[in-house]
């Protein structure tokens, strides 16, 4: 572990979490949590830094607070989370940490709270308070939790978190609800048996009530009680999951979502570019999924119902 990892995550840190240079040989021992900053590196340590993420938007953060000492490089590798392609390629670089140069190692890497936990219980993360990053007090305890393993030991902290909102166009909420009054509005929305009478009326108005089936995974989601897998290692559902489930075969078979589209696809961005302006709705961790779209003509065939995606067993993933 190179030395100016301890300065970047004591700078500004979705969480980030820093990687053990796995070896066969005893580590060296740890130095104090006040001396990387002021200590030479060692000349086995490497010149080079190596960041794993899935876009560009850490990146920026990082380059625009962080002043990268001198004699150091930052490698920065981006690889898009489509197919699970950013986690294969990180868990491939992870597994090869012993045999890797120190100037190949995995010293930081990026993971959304749908897979953190898997590697927040690996070997291949390290307790950041021994780094010297110890006050959390000004952070949300969630983000916390969520980088931590088991035992309770803190991995990585995070540099952002999304919040949840209901966002609509006026004009569209006038349109269908015949009011665009924020307390009126909120009554008419304020239960998933409205929210699916609403869906039928924005159909009938030439709208999608959402932009994807994934839109509305989130608020169902975040409040499971029971854990992917039971306690005989098989899969389970959480009767939440079932009706979010059941919610998206309706809205896919009744019209009132864009069905060919996850959150972060391209039709998806095409709704807010060709047609009317999105009133959006947020759930927490996801991009602003559209309440309500201007329905368009579709060209290609429709797409079959989404199904729950098997997540992968230590993470709790999410879909999309």
């Amino acid at each position: 572990m190179k030395k100016i990892i301890a300065m970047l995550l004591a700078l500004v840190m979705v969480l980030a979490l820093c990687a053990c240079g796995q070896s066969a040989a005893p580590a060296p021992a740890a130095e104090p949590a006040a001396a990387p900053a002021a200590a030479e590196p060692a000349a086995t340590e490497g010149k080079t830094i190596n960041i794993y993420a899935w876009n560009e938007e850490f990146k920026g953060f990082f380059e625009k607070y962080y002043t990268v000492p001198e004699g150091y490089t930052v490698n920065w590798i981006i690889t898009p989370s489509d197919n699970n392609a950013y986690q294969d390629k990180l868990d491939t670089a992870l597994l090869n940490q012993a045999n890797a140069s120190t100037d190949d190692k995995v010293d930081m890497f990026l993971a959304e709270a749908d897979y953190i936990q898997k590697y927040a219980d690996s070997e291949f993360t390290q307790d950041i308070t021994a780094m010297g990053v110890t006050d959390f007090s000004n952070t949300y305890g969630y983000t916390v939790q969520a980088a931590s393993d088991a035992d309770g030991v803190v991995k990585g902290v995070s540099f952002q978190c999304c919040p949840s909102a209901l966002i609509y166009r006026r004009s569209i909420a006038k349109d269908v609800l015949g009011t665009d009054d924020p307390a009126e509005v909120q009554a008419k929305l304020d239960s998933w048996e409205k929210f699916e009478a609403v869906a039928a009326d924005a159909k009938a108005k030439g709208y999608y009530m959402t932009a994807s089936f994934a839109e509305t995974y989130r608020p169902f989601s975040n409040n499971c009680t029971s854990p992917w897998v039971n306690e005989n290692n098989e899969l389970q559902f959480d009767p939440m999951i079932l009706a979010w489930i059941a919610q998206t075969e309706k809205f896919v078979e009744n019209g009132y979502t864009l069905a060919n589209s996850g959150i972060w696809d391209q039709p998806k961005n095409d709704q807010m570019l060709t047609a009317r302006p999105c009133a959006s709705s947020a759930p927490p961790g996801t991009s602003t999924s559209a309440w309500a779209t201007r329905r368009i003509p579709r060209r290609a065939a429709p797409a079959t119902g989404p199904s729950a995606k098997a997540p992968l067993l230590t993470s709790g993933a999410a879909p999309g």
